[in-house]
């Protein structure tokens, strides 16, 4: 599959994107101001249209959900400058690495002048940590890393000794700078090795599903009837009630409620990314399983830095990835992996 979407696709694309996002990523409204800065929109290509000895990498960004009016574009081309000198070529593709930052991406294919692959390394959603990832549970290295914050400080990991601080070096160099957050590159990977590692057809499904949830907007039932679709679980349909969120450690932690005409409450806990859900108490959805907070009326995915009381909302479970299912990937992305953060909001 190969396809050049028109930028009124590509924002098909960033709705359905963030249906799934899990209420992380890259806010829509930041995502679309990066669409209108691109001049030519990169082609979209599957996983078979690229030789399996060439290389694809990964480009997102770290910092709080919170921040959403930052322009990631020099220290992207500053990133991409770097790694290239580290590995001597440049990349034939670039991959989300999480779902819900396709703009991002775009925008550093097309300043590249290489397609964007249909793909991303967290299982087709977003996540809080850099060690929540594909390569962790298939115990494939994410280096060579290069991440530059908005101020123009740069880092770059080669040393796989590395690895168990990454998450902490890349937060403290984003911290660093007056936004608190940096862009990203890493993931360098042959596609031989990305066929059977990277979660894959994020962009055609975004897309697909951004189409869809246009066209059910305005319909009594919309919500209902998205969900049919998404094949997702309902948890609750109702209302914001209270809101406790707030910056922390680069971050954003802290829960939100949903409470419906019936008297049940939902609560749900955010690290950056919707991670746990309490129904009355009881947990009813825990990680790895994604979270889809909806918007009801509006049909695109809440983004958990414009959560507001009074919102009509859509709560709704989706199950992970086979991979994230595996015992390994219930190790690294259970909830157990959140017990600090927990306690720190309780």
């Amino acid at each position: 599959m190969r396809m050049r979407l028109s930028r009124n696709g590509f924002e098909q694309v960033l709705k359905g994107a963030s249906i799934y996002s899990t209420g992380g990523g890259l806010e829509m409204g930041m995502q679309a101001k990066m669409l209108g800065s691109i001049k030519r929109m990169p082609e979209i290509v599957s996983i078979d249209e690229l030789d399996g000895g060439d290389y694809a990498c990964a480009a997102y960004g770290v910092g709080s959900t919170s921040v959403t009016n930052l322009d990631p574009g020099e220290p992207l081309k500053k990133g991409i400058s770097i790694l290239e000198g580290i590995l001597g070529r440049r990349p034939a593709a670039l991959f989300a690495g999480e779902t819900n930052i396709e703009a991002l991406v775009a925008r550093a294919a097309s300043s590249l002048g290489i397609p964007i692959l249909d793909a991303d390394s967290t299982g087709g959603r977003a996540v809080p940590e850099i060690q929540i990832d594909n390569f962790f549970v298939a115990n494939k290295a994410i280096l060579p890393l290069v991440a530059v914050n908005m101020d123009g400080e740069a880092v770059s990991v080669t040393n796989r000794k590395e690895l168990p601080r990454i998450d902490s070096i890349i937060r403290k160099l984003a911290t660093r700078s007056k936004s608190g957050s940096a862009a990203v590159l890493d993931h360098t990977i042959r596609i031989s090795d990305a066929k059977r590692i990277l979660t894959k057809g994020i962009f055609l499904r975004s897309y697909d599903t951004g189409k869809m949830a246009s066209r059910l907007v305005g319909r009594s039932n919309s919500a209902e009837l998205l969900r049919r679709y998404l094949k997702a679980r309902l948890v609750i349909n109702g209302t914001i009630t209270r809101v406790s969120l707030r910056d922390s450690g680069g971050f954003l932690k802290g829960f939100y409620y949903v409470s419906d005409d019936n008297g049940n409450e939902a609560r749900i806990f955010v690290k950056n990314e919707n991670i746990a859900c309490w129904l009355n108490g009881r947990l009813m959805v825990e990680p790895p399983d994604s979270i889809m907070t909806i918007d009801a009326r509006r049909l695109i995915g809440v983004h958990n830095s414009k959560i507001k009381n009074g919102m009509h909302v859509s709560v709704m479970r989706k199950r992970a990835t086979a991979l994230w299912r595996t015992q390994k990937g219930r190790r690294i992305f259970g909830l157990g992996a959140f017990k600090k953060d927990l306690r720190e909001v309780a």
